[in-house]
C-alpha cells in the first residue's frame, strides 16, 4: 500500500504548530518518532475513505453536538484561552502506519481521522479520530456534548460512566454493517496530567452484505444473489477524552473536542494482542507540547 511504513517501535505524535519531521532512523532497538504539523485545511484525501470511519464519525457528530463553550476544566476557571493540544501514542512492535494526518487548528469543525495503523497478520487496527463538539439539528441544544464535557472535565460529575458509554457506543451499534453489538464490562477511567480518559470495550459482529429478517431470525446475505454470507465478530477497545481547543478567529472563544482511539481485531485474535493493546492504552495521551515531551521522556526512560 502506498505511504505504508513499518517501524520496530513507533511513537505517533500528532503535534500542533510543529513542522513535519522524518522518522528518526536507528537500530532495531531505537525508538522512532513521527511528528505532524498544523493544517488549517487538510486536502480531501485527509477524509477517511473507509465507509465505517465515515459512518462512525457522522454518527458522533450528529448525536454529540455543541456550540463552542467555556470549558469546565479546573485550570480554565479564569476563562483563559487554553493552549493548543496534540496527541501521541506508541505503536506496538511490527505495527504499520497506513494513513496519518496532522492535527487541524481549533477552527476546524469537521471530524478528522488522524491515524489508521495496524497489524495485518492479526487483522488488528487502530484509528484515532478528532471530533469537534457542536450543535446539530438532532441535538440543537448540545445536550449530548454538555454531558461529555461535564463527565471529562468536572472532578465529581453528576453524569455516570454508564450513560457516557451508552451515548458513545451508539455510533458503533448503529453502523449499517453492524449485525450484533454487545458491551463488554462497565469501562474504566484513568487520569494523567489532570486529563481524564475513559476506556470501554465491546463486541461487534459485522455483516458485509444485506441483513434480512426471516422466520428463522436474521441472516446476512449478498444483495445481488441472495447467497448467505458468514458474519465476523470483532472485539473493540475505545479510549475517549475531551479537551478545550483554542480558535484562530477569536481571542476569547474556544471549542471542545472529543478524541477517540478505536482499537479492534477479530474476536478470536484478541487474546493474542494483550501486550500490543496494553502498549497503546498506556501511551496514548493528549496534551500540550510540553506535556507530550515529558510523557515521551518518561516512557523511554
Amino acid at each position: 500500500m502506498a505511504g505504508h511504513r513499518s517501524r520496530s517501535t513507533v511513537v505517533i505524535v500528532g503535534a500542533i504548530y510543529i513542522a513535519l519531521r522524518a522518522a528518526l532512523s536507528g537500530s532495531p532497538k531505537s525508538t522512532a518518532f513521527s511528528v505532524g504539523k498544523l493544517r488549517a485545511d487538510d486536502s480531501a484525501a485527509s477524509l477517511s475513505s473507509r465507509r465505517d470511519t465515515i459512518q462512525v464519525a457522522t454518527s458522533f457528530a450528529a448525536s454529540l453536538g455543541l456550540s463552542p463553550l467555556p470549558t469546565f476544566a479546573e485550570e480554565a476557571k479564569d476563562e483563559a484561552k487554553p493552549p493548543p493540544r496534540g496527541w501521541q501514542m506508541k505503536l506496538p512492535e511490527g505495527w504499520q502506519i497506513f494513513r496519518q494526518f496532522g492535527v487541524p487548528g481549533g477552527d476546524e469543525m469537521r471530524t478528522k481521522e488522524l491515524l489508521l495503523a495496524g497489524d495485518p497478520s492479526k487483522g488488528a487496527e487502530v484509528k484515532v479520530l478528532r471530533i469537534p463538539l457542536q450543535t446539530t439539528p438532532q441535538d440543537p441544544d448540545g445536550t449530548g456534548a454538555l454531558t461529555l464535557i461535564e463527565y471529562f472535565q468536572i472532578p465529581f460529575p453528576r453524569v455516570t460512566r454508564k450513560s457516557v458509554v451508552e451515548s458513545l457506543s451508539k455510533a458503533f451499534a448503529r453502523q449499517k454493517a453492524t449485525y450484533a453489538f454487545e458491551l463488554d464490562g462497565d469501562g474504566e477511567d484513568r487520569v494523567q496530567d489532570k486529563q481524564k480518559y475513559m476506556l470501554y470495550e465491546f463486541d461487534l459482529t459485522r455483516c458485509e452484505g444485506r441483513q434480512v429478517f426471516g422466520s428463522n431470525g436474521k441472516i446476512c446475505q449478498r444483495s445481488d444473489t441472495g447467497e448467505v454470507l458468514d458474519t465476523k465478530k470483532f472485539h473493540h477497545l475505545n479510549i475517549n477524552t475531551v479537551t478545550p481547543e483554542p480558535t484562530q478567529t477569536s481571542r476569547e472563544a474556544f471549542a471542545e473536542v472529543l478524541w477517540i482511539v478505536d482499537i479492534s481485531a477479530p474476536a478470536e485474535n484478541w487474546k493474542n494482542l494483550t501486550s500490543a493493546v496494553g502498549t497503546m492504552v498506556k501511551t496514548f495521551t493528549v496534551g500540550t507540547v510540553e506535556q507530550l515531551n515529558a510523557g515521551r521522556n518518561s516512557t523511554s526512560s
